[in-house]
């Protein structure tokens, strides 16, 4: 199947590694899309799995129009990049190989564009379907992060435009975008979604939201899973404010005196996310679930703290052993 290029609407790049059940899953959900497979194609990433992920993308060649690009192991950064690079399409839609869209996602995706013209991001509602308590405050975490920023009325059908929301949760930019403020940074071990965020804000470029618009997330992970997932955007996080030079002046202070930072810094911290997420979810009608899983949410927000204070003082011990060392050797 060949699609006319001069007609192209969207590239969706799917990004896998090691998981082909996943991947045949996501790839099943795309071929069930009600949109013109002439308007679109398919470019999926392979970021140096060991599985011969070539037969499940050839599996499909009689259904989508699709392509299989590998590479070694180099990271999300380095796969979105190569399927930018490869892309044809006008708006360039990203997704996880454990994503699953609804059949008419590209058909909202394109109304949203064609009614927004001014438009250029574009974010979805990801919904946590994995079984466990894990995935349950995933959703609440991911849901009270997200109103919090946006700081706006909570409805199912209004689009929101801020200059405060990240562009995760399947992103769909247009591909114009990136010539405008370069592509995902290689250099980060994480946190390359934040970062990219960070330089959007910059250039006045908002991402606009569109909670109808819906994407089923499958993760397999276990309660302890996604509190080091946490954990480890905590430190992403960081890693991406500092490559955008934009650390808070709180922790700027905070690294002033480390020995503060577990005993007021970090606790302020937790108890500030904490007291922002209760008042959120008072506005958006979620406070009975709030309470509920209150202490579980809790410990995903000490995680995520935890992650970011301790990369931190980890890059500021290193800095300093470099200006020793430079110094004993002057």
């Amino acid at each position: 199947m060949s699609p006319d290029h001069s007609k192209l609407f969207f590239s969706v790049i799917i990004l896998t590694y090691e998981r082909p059940r996943s991947l045949r899953a996501c790839l099943e959900a795309v071929a069930r899309q009600d949109f013109s497979k002439e308007m679109f194609e398919v470019i999926v990433v392979d970021d140096g799995s060991s599985c011969d992920n070539r037969k499940n993308v050839d599996a499909f060649k009689g259904l989508l129009p699709i392509s299989y690009i590998f590479q070694d192991h180099q990271g999300v950064a380095a796969a979105r990049n190569k399927g930018i690079k490869n892309s044809r399409g006008r708006f360039l839609v990203f997704i996880d190989d454990d994503f699953c869209l609804s059949p008419d996602y590209l058909s909202q995706v394109k109304e949203f564009f064609t009614t927004h013209p001014q438009a250029q991001v574009l974010t979805s509602h990801l919904i946590s379907c994995g079984q466990g308590l894990g995935s349950i405050i995933q959703q609440l975490y991911r849901e009270l992060t997200l109103w919090r920023s946006i700081q706006e009325e909570y409805s199912d059908h209004k689009v929101i435009k801020s200059n405060n929301i990240s562009a995760v949760n399947g992103p769909i930019f247009d591909k114009n975008i990136f010539s405008a403020v370069g592509m995902y940074s290689e250099t980060l071990q994480g946190g390359e979604d934040a970062e990219i965020a960070f330089r959007l804000a910059k250039k006045g470029i908002s991402t606009f939201y569109l909670p109808s618009l819906k994407i089923e997330h499958w993760e397999q992970k276990s309660f302890w899973d996604f509190l080091n997932q946490r954990y480890r955007y905590g430190a992403y996080t960081f890693e991406a404010s500092k490559k955008a030079n934009i650390i808070s002046k709180q922790l700027t202070d905070a690294l002033k005196h480390p020995g503060m930072i577990f005993f007021w810094h970090m606790p302020r911290s937790v108890g500030v996310t904490y007291y922002d997420f209760l008042r959120t979810a008072m506005r958006v009608k979620k406070l009975l679930r709030f309470l509920f899983f209150s202490p579980a949410l809790m410990l995903f927000i000490l995680s995520f703290w935890l992650g970011l204070y301790l990369k931190a003082l980890h890059c500021q011990n290193q800095a300093a052993t470099i200006t020793d060392k430079t110094k004993n050797r002057c």
